[in-house]
């Protein structure tokens, strides 16, 4: 069982503004696209991997879907990179849906770096070990 390695783009649709100058709407004008990148340190490679077989060997399957799960996440955080809260004042934390897990990460500039994937369980600041 393996955890997805690398990283990949994402282009991201800015909404225009209105005609009047406002923010939003299509402003009679093209979408604007940003490309957002990510990249995973190496803790947050090898941590999913070695949850999911913890979770494999609790039971079979499980682990394969704890990797998907934190696959779903990582892949939501560079679409829309400041939607998920504050750990502080530069790093963010997107959590899984079925697992107690988080995807701690920080924007710089056009990437996202990927810096843990821990279980919310234990020690919530271990993530500072990996910068």
């Amino acid at each position: 069982m393996g955890a997805r390695v690398g990283g990949s783009d994402h282009s991201i649709r800015a909404r225009g503004n209105h005609r009047d100058g406002r923010p939003g709407g299509d402003g009679g004008t093209a979408a604007q696209v940003r490309k957002v990148t990510h990249r995973l340190l190496s803790p947050a490679l090898r941590e999913p991997a070695e949850a999911a077989e913890y979770h494999e060997s609790q039971r079979p399957g499980l682990g394969a879907d704890f990797l998907h799960e934190v696959g779903t996440a990582i892949e939501r955080i560079p679409r829309h990179p400041e939607a998920w809260m504050k750990l502080s004042p530069h790093t963010r934390r997107c959590r899984t849906h079925r697992f107690p897990h988080g995807v701690i990460y920080q924007i710089r500039g056009e990437e996202v770096l990927i810096v843990s994937v821990m279980d919310l369980r234990r020690h919530p600041d271990s993530w500072r070990d990996n910068l």
